[in-house]
């Protein structure tokens, strides 16, 4: 805990069975999801360069963070949905569009020299909240999959529909990328 008290660095958070469960259109804690532990690592296992924001008396998140404090150049991406590099949707179902939008996720980061661990913020867009929920172990895996195990804070929303035909889930993405004088 900081000496104020209002900010608590929590480094490494661990998946158990699946990742994220949504409800009143934020994601919020289920009990077989994650646990933090002591040291925050990259799927290299480098020290990320921000902070997990925990106020002291809340219970802790798990398959995602409250907020996080971070510096450095920051890194907005528009909407991706499960897409392939030819405009093609990998397919009609949940799982395999979310880990496609993921993946499209890394790729226009690593454009900034940026990955998963630089990420700051998701938001997801889903058009079917039961499907969404009713998928959350695999979507867990999937998400683990590609990102490996940074959750920052996420959102999830359900949306009327999305602009691209076919597509059944879109994810925002902000990344902030450190600069070696700004880390925390």
């Amino acid at each position: 805990m900081s000496p104020d008290n209002r900010v608590q660095e929590v480094d490494v958070l661990t998946p158990h069975s699946s990742l994220l469960t949504p409800h009143s259109s934020l994601l919020t804690p289920h009990s077989s999801l994650l646990t933090p532990h002591s040291s925050l690592l990259t799927p290299h296992s480098s020290p990320l360069p921000h902070r997990i924001l925990q106020p002291p008396d809340w219970q802790r998140p798990r398959g995602y963070a409250n907020g996080v404090s971070a510096r450095g150049r920051h890194v907005f991406l528009a909407g991706q949905i499960g897409w392939d590099e030819h405009g093609a949707l990998v397919s009609p179902d949940l799982v395999p569009q979310a880990r496609q939008a993921l993946r499209n996720i890394l790729t226009v980061l690593a454009e900034d020299g940026a990955g998963a661990e630089h990420v700051v913020r998701l938001t997801w867009f889903v058009l079917d909240r039961q499907q969404y929920l009713d998928a959350s172990g695999p979507l867990g895996d999937a998400y683990r999959e590609v990102m490996g195990r940074h959750f920052p804070p996420m959102s999830a929303v359900e949306v009327s529909g999305l602009m691209e035909p076919g597509a059944v889930v879109e994810i925002e993405a902000t990344a902030v990328v450190p600069d070696e004088e700004s880390r925390l």
